[in-house]
């Protein structure tokens, strides 16, 4: 939105001939009571995406080929190359903000200079989203990692709002906006039949509410495992107030490396924070000694929370861990085998000798 009222937008440039050619790729649009085509100088037979706009009608262009991010004024004359590298921007007065992979890059829009990178920033550019407040003093990166907010100059950087600990976790960020104090996020969601879904949330500060939550519940897993990192997002979105906190020992690719198969010295690390009390609420045992675990009566009775589930479940399998003492250990899924074939194979009973003399 531009201080006389008008707006800048950008898309395919239609005109009477159907000639796309003519027309070019990713135009800028001036809406003043009238459409207006605002040609890119140089890029104009390349795809270019306008991607962020000043007041002053300053445009910040990225190449679809090389992903070059340049300066062009309201003419549509280039004015700086900014970088080489393809970015999320946005402009805060005579500055250009273009988040990369990690890090913020702060260019001077007059001179076209870097004049500041900030490392170690929780997003990418592909997946943070970067906007800036109705003050002009700041600009925030949110993704599902949580919020940051850095001044115009770039000295300060700080988390507001900590992904972890609340239900943005779960969520894809797909716009933001700050408005009078308050942060206003468009998200992807899912509803029960899996069908996407946007959603707008509202987040505003509050002195009543504790900066990490009084309840915070550590769930660990050996690898990586979107089963539980679903159901650990299921519970958020049920318990937005309580803090989780999900931990693996391996990524994926460390676990495939260890042929899945914790080492002797990381089960003993495990094994001494659960003796000393500094261990995890909730244990997924994923190739672990389950019976070993279970004869040092460590775990809670879990028979209430089977009990308390509504839908039926499969009682040889909820109870697979249960002894005279109680369910202390519950199968998070289990598989069967499946065989499909002619009748006379596989109808009474399969085996591998029966495999072997079928002709």
């Amino acid at each position: 939105v531009q201080e006389d009222g008008s707006y800048y937008i950008s898309g395919y440039a239609t005109i009477a001939s159907g000639n796309m050619e003519e027309a070019g790729f990713f135009d800028a649009f001036l809406v003043d009571g009238k459409v207006k085509l605002v040609g890119l100088e140089e890029d104009s037979d390349v795809e270019a995406e306008v991607c962020a706009v000043d007041k002053k009608g300053n445009m910040i262009v990225s190449s679809g080929e090389t992903g070059i991010l340049s300066v062009f004024n309201k003419e549509g004359k280039k004015q700086q190359e900014l970088t080489d590298e393809s970015a999320e921007p946005i402009i805060l007065r005579d500055r250009v903000f273009c988040l990369g992979d990690g890090v913020l890059d702060i260019y001077n829009i007059k001179t076209g200079n870097k004049e500041k990178t900030i490392e170690n920033i929780d997003a990418q550019g592909y997946t943070g989203k970067v906007f800036t407040n109705d003050k002009e003093d700041a600009i925030f990166i949110a993704n599902w990692k949580g919020v940051t907010r850095i001044n115009e100059e770039g000295t300060i950087v700080e988390k507001i709002i900590d992904g972890k600990l609340c239900s943005l976790s779960s969520y894809r960020v797909i716009q933001g906006m700050s408005y009078k104090d308050k942060l206003y996020l468009v998200y992807l969601d899912y509803d029960k039949y899996n069908i996407k879904q946007l959603k707008v949330k509202e987040y505003s500060y509050s002195e009543d509410m504790p900066t990490v939550p009084d309840d915070v519940l550590t769930v660990w897993t050996p690898c990586e495992n979107l089963l539980l990192s679903k159901a650990v997002e299921i519970y958020r979105k049920k318990y937005p107030d309580k803090m989780i906190r999900l931990e693996s020992f391996y990524d994926s690719s460390e676990w495939e490396e260890k042929r899945y198969e914790m080492s002797s010295q990381d089960i003993e690390e495990l094994n001494k924070e659960i003796l000393v009390g500094t261990g995890p609420d909730v244990m997924m045992l994923d190739m672990l000694p389950v019976e070993s675990y279970l004869k040092q009566d460590i775990f809670v009775d879990l028979t209430e929370c089977v009990d308390s589930v509504d839908e039926p479940l499969l009682e040889n399998v909820a109870r697979a861990y249960q002894n005279e003492k109680g369910i202390y250990a519950i199968p998070l899924k289990f598989s069967m085998l499946l065989s499909i074939g002619e009748k006379e194979l596989v109808g009474n009973g399969f085996s591998l000798e029966k495999l072997a003399r079928y002709q």
